[in-house]
């Protein structure tokens, strides 16, 4: 995603929070459009996921985890 989107200059540690400028840009309140996104994280049900990992996930993309029986 960093190559697609050309952030090639950003720093590694400011990459989520470049995704998440995006949003907020592309959302601003009083605009004649809406934008909506879809996003989810799947994991196996049976792994426990890093608290920061999911934390991110909601922070900077807006995704929550939906475990899944992979097997």
């Amino acid at each position: 995603m960093r190559q697609v989107l050309h952030f090639t200059d950003v720093e590694e540690d400011q990459l989520h929070e470049a995704f998440s400028d995006i949003l907020v840009a592309v959302n601003k309140p009083n605009q004649a459009y809406k934008l909506y996104m879809a996003s989810r994280l799947f994991g196996e049900k049976s792994y426990t996921f890093l608290t920061e990992f999911l934390t991110a996930g909601r922070k900077h993309y807006a995704a929550e985890l939906a475990p899944v029986d992979f097997r």
